[in-house]
């Protein structure tokens, strides 16, 4: 027994009535779904309007799986049904792939939810449809490939659901995966727990509309608590690292005053991973953290319009104790704040001692407020980093000592600080050289208005020119000199003679106006004269260094 129907699918509603069996109103103003439908009425054609194919109402109700349909509970109880309900349903997409849908309401759930079958995309209704857990027992959805074979999970996604836990969670993470390729995560809204987002092996995925917020410990320990990690998948997957994987418009924030997640957004494997339009903040150890603590690589990851703020100790970490692994990360027009709420935190951008990082590059990006030092990098292990046009200022509020907008700490080289500028009556110094450094190139830096004094810490190796420069051009004549940073000409006072100055960068040329009479010996120590200079006031001499000694370009008597 059949019969043709017409069906509208503009939201009204269709009577269905076949022979004995009665009328059923069936409307698509929603997502509706009908495997309960049997007999002779799961037979009964329908055909949508406008269309010419008709097709059975049990073959168009399974093109969305409910999780309804299959037991679960939206009204916030039975967990354990609601539970197994929900991977029931997930387990009955066929190879073709299929939508499962959670209406509206509260689903309480009590384990792990396991999607390990390509093209499945679990949907709901936005903050409508509530994955909630009160107990503690780990990841609430895994998105798993093969852990055996190694092939990886293809085309699958979850959007327009909120997840959320009410009790203490001590592991485990809200979304997981491991060796995933094609995946799309959009309009996700999660509330509390230990990890939210934890990503192993993600690739050729998008991230999209995602908002985050930790609240409440339930009494727990705020270590290892992540908002999202991108990490290793597992052992038996080819590609352990996430790549070609796009992460946009998102917030991943903790409570203003009470941080307690202590790692935001955490990287320890990738190869090309795209950050645009966000925020993270509120963290006790890093916002974000590129820590390069496996031998998979750390490579191309790009971060654009993201900023990061408040927390209690890092804004922005480099860590990690494996060779060569940080290249190619860029941050452009990025923000990084302490905004002082509870207190301010210590450090902007820093490279941990033990990392190794190379090529870096900071462009157009907003360091301030920070406690301690704005950007600092450790050591000789950190090389090829670059600023570019990037303001360095107010930091340095911690009142216990006195911290500089940039730190190049004992052995750091190839560094570039080009353009910006790094000040503020916080800052004692505008830039603070350690020593033994190499390849040290500031340029067209405004360095005034610094608490002391522009730059600090000076020797060979380091390039200074085009500079806006605080403080005293005037040099106390003595034995030997030292010419002040950034400017080319310094005015000699008193009377003692010259027989050294400090040396500079190779091809720095300096212009000595001396206000007194004295002496400028040749050959005496490193300076290369065409004899001896007595001078008179206003007398100027011109030299060159070379490397080892300051050459005579000119001199002028008047």
């Amino acid at each position: 027994m059949s019969a043709n129907i017409k069906a509208s699918v503009d939201g009204t509603q269709a009577i269905i009535g076949v022979g004995g069996v009665d009328q059923m109103t069936v409307s698509n103003a929603g997502v509706v779904t009908a495997n309960s439908f049997v007999g002779a009425i799961s037979n009964t054609n329908v055909t949508a309007t406008g269309s010419t194919t008709a097709r059975t109402l049990a073959n168009r109700f399974a093109d969305v799986v409910n999780v309804l349909d299959f037991g679960a509970f939206n009204d916030g109880t039975n967990a354990a049904a609601t539970t197994s309900a929900i991977q029931a349903a997930i387990d009955s997409i066929g190879s073709k792939g299929g939508l499962v849908y959670f209406p509206a309401g509260t689903y309480l759930v009590s384990s792990t939810i396991t999607i390990s079958k390509n093209k499945t995309y679990l949907q709901g209704q936005g903050n409508n449809s509530i994955i909630t857990r009160n107990t503690d027992y780990g990841n609430t959805f895994v998105f798993t490939g093969n852990t055996t074979t190694g092939v990886n999970l293809f085309d699958v996604g979850i959007s327009d659901i909120q997840i959320t836990s009410t009790a203490l969670t001590t592991s485990g993470a809200h979304i997981k995966t491991d060796g995933v390729s094609r995946m799309t995560i959009d309009n996700i809204y999660i509330q509390d727990g230990f990890i939210g987002f934890d990503f192993g092996g993600l690739v050729a995925s998008n991230i999209s509309n995602i908002y985050l917020v930790f609240t409440s410990l339930y009494s727990g320990s705020v270590t290892g608590r992540k908002y999202m990690t991108f990490r290793n998948a597992g052992a038996a997957f080819a590609k352990k690292s996430s790549g070609d994987v796009f992460v946009t418009d998102f917030n991943l924030r903790g409570n203003t005053s009470n941080q307690i997640t202590e790692i935001g957004l955490e990287i320890i494997s990738a190869d090309g991973i795209w950050f645009e339009n966000g925020h993270i903040g509120n963290t006790t150890y890093s916002n974000i953290l590129l820590n390069a603590s496996t031998a998979e690589m750390l490579n191309l990851v790009f971060f654009s319009n993201v900023m990061s703020d408040e927390g209690t100790l890092y804004s922005l970490a480099f860590d990690g104790n494996v060779p060569s692994i940080n290249n190619l990360i860029e941050f452009s027009n990025c923000t990084f704040k302490s905004g002082g709420s509870p207190s301010f935190c210590d450090y902007g951008i820093i490279f941990l001692a033990n990392s190794t990082v190379t090529n870096v590059k900071f462009t157009g990006c907003t360091v301030t407020e920070f406690g301690k030092t704005g950007v600092t990098t450790s050591g000789a292990n950190h090389q090829k980093i670059y600023f570019s046009n990037c303001n360095v200022f107010t930091n340095g509020s911690d009142t216990t000592a006195t911290f500089p907008g940039y730190n190049l700490l004992s052995g750091s080289r190839f560094i570039s600080i080009i353009g910006g500028r790094s000040s503020g009556v916080d800052q004692s110094y505008g830039i603070q050289l350690g020593g033994s450094h190499a390849n040290i190139i500031v340029d067209s830096v405004d360095l005034t208005g610094n608490a002391t004094d522009s730059i600090n810490g000076f020797q060979s190796g380091i390039i200074v020119s085009n500079c806006n420069i605080q403080g005293n051009i005037n040099v106390a004549s003595a034995s030997t000199i030292t010419p002040p940073l950034g400017e080319n000409i310094q005015y000699i006072t008193g009377t003692t003679n010259i027989d050294n100055i400090s040396a500079s960068n190779v091809g720095r040329i300096i212009v000595l106006n001396f206000q007194g009479i004295l002496t400028v010996n040749d050959g005496v120590g490193n300076i290369k004269l065409n004899g001896n200079f007595t001078t008179s006031v206003d007398d100027t001499l011109t030299l060159v260094y070379n490397g080892a000694d300051w050459v005579e370009l000119a001199r002028s008597t008047n």
